[in-house]
């Protein structure tokens, strides 16, 4: 009995280990609760690369799933060159609220403003076409959002500090004012690294927190940071607990679009 039964584990075992490797086995579900029927969406990723880009969609939208609480099923529909996946979910209290999150890009940079340091004020464009007059071709014009306040726009260097990839962490915080919140975040060991030694030689300069492609603060560097920061952009409670969720769980690789939603029974 014994030896049957370390069989079977190591069975089990090496077949979890196979489904996780093979790129063939791409259904994902969530939690044992049994299914009791909810919401579907069939999503493409807009990608000239399937291969690459679709499991790891799939990855980012499982953790997603999984950090909300909801029971999900996620698989590739149409084969290994498909770029399509429906994801079920069974559970979800808000789903316009929970499609939201599971859609949501993710990117975030941290990347130097093209501007004169500290205490002059940080350089802005009114207009998109001002700015990419000054970028020229070697620098990326980006909208400048800062408590949600009519757009201006940055010309910001291209190659990011740091990026989402870097972080540890990140979560949903009180603003100073105790009315809105804010998002916290941490970074691993490299990316602080890379962070303090920037940081010590850039005091002074203005330094944009971009997510999504808009810049959402850009504050100037005060002295050597590390491993934290933070970004402020006027957020409820609910909308800051969302985009720490979605920056924990890593940015979509490539654009979705939802092209059929419904529910379903179990």
């Amino acid at each position: 009995m014994k030896t049957r039964g370390a069989r079977s584990f190591i069975t089990a075992t090496l077949l979890s280990l196979a489904c996780a490797a093979a790129s063939a086995c791409m259904a994902r579900e969530l939690f044992a609760s049994r299914d009791e029927g909810g919401a579907f969406m069939l999503i493409a990723v807009k990608t000239g690369e399937p291969s690459s880009a679709v499991p790891r969609t799939m990855e980012v939208i499982a953790r997603r799933c999984e950090d909300m609480g909801a029971r999900c099923k996620v698989e590739r529909q149409g084969g290994e060159q498909s770029n399509r996946i429906k994801v079920s979910i069974s559970g979800a209290s808000d789903i316009t609220r929970f499609r939201s999150v599971l859609l949501q890009e993710g990117k975030l940079e941290l990347r130097p403003a093209v501007s004169k340091p500290n205490p002059s004020p940080l350089q802005t464009y009114p207009t998109r076409e001002a700015a990419q007059e000054e970028a020229g071709a070697l620098y990326d014009v980006v909208p400048y959002e800062e408590h949600n306040e009519p757009a201006a726009f940055l010309v910001v260097e291209r190659r990011p500090v740091v990026a989402g990839s870097d972080l540890r962490s990140a979560d949903a915080a009180p603003d100073y004012d105790g009315k809105r919140y804010m998002i916290t975040f941490t970074l691993r060991p490299e990316g602080a690294a890379t962070f303090g030694d920037w940081t010590e030689r850039n005091t002074g300069r203005y330094l944009a927190v971009v997510l999504n492609g808009r810049a959402r603060s850009a504050p100037y560097i005060r002295g050597r940071i590390t491993d934290s920061g933070q970004i402020n952009g006027d957020y409820t409670k609910e909308q800051a607990e969302d985009l720490a969720l979605v920056l924990r769980s890593g940015s979509l690789p490539a654009p979705v679009e939802v092209v059929e939603a419904g529910t379903y029974k179990p």
